[in-house]
């Protein structure tokens, strides 16, 4: 099978997927609820066949570096969600703090998310989520081309993040 590309954890391309992340903003789900909706991988024909899983799934967004990163939502089957995501996920915006915020603290900002919902890979305990503190937010009244270039020099700047994931996948690899 050509989409089984790691040997690492061989799951079944049917069973998982990497998905971007959209926000519910009727409100019809219900905190810990999100829609799925992916294209099948079964055969090689050129009709597509989308599929929405339902029951219980795990869900995480890469790097994911705390145990609590890992949810364990349900998936559920809502018509008028389906029409507005091809591979992807829909997150409930309802209750206490969103499901994707709970992992790595994460916005819908372009953010790929990874879903498992067979049943054979399980957690025993699903770890609460940590604390990720907003980052400050500053207004200002006109956007300059100093201003953009000196984001994108203080983004460069910024190594933590990826120090963090690399140790942690050489860590993994171990």
């Amino acid at each position: 099978n050509n989409f089984r590309i790691r040997d690492k954890i061989p799951l079944p391309v049917n069973e998982a997927r990497c998905l971007f992340g959209i926000a519910d903003e009727t409100g019809t789900l219900k905190p810990g609820e999100c829609v799925i909706q992916y294209c099948s991988r079964e055969n090689s024909s050129t009709s597509e066949k989308y599929i929405v899983p339902t029951g219980t799934l795990l869900v995480t967004k890469n790097p994911c570096l705390h145990p609590g990163d890992i949810r364990k939502l349900k998936a559920v089957y809502v018509p008028k969600l389906q029409s507005c995501i091809r591979d992807g996920i829909v997150f409930s915006t309802n209750g206490h703090r969103p499901s994707f915020n709970e992992m790595t603290g994460a916005d819908l900002d372009g953010y790929q998310y990874w879903a498992y919902w067979d049943g054979e890979f399980q957690i025993e305990e699903v770890v609460k989520p940590l604390f990720y503190s907003l980052a400050k937010k500053t207004c200002v009244n006109q956007i300059k081309n100093e201003l953009i270039v000196d984001h994108v020099l203080d983004t460069f700047r910024d190594t933590a993040p990826g120090i963090v994931a690399n140790t942690d996948s050489v860590i993994a690899d171990k």
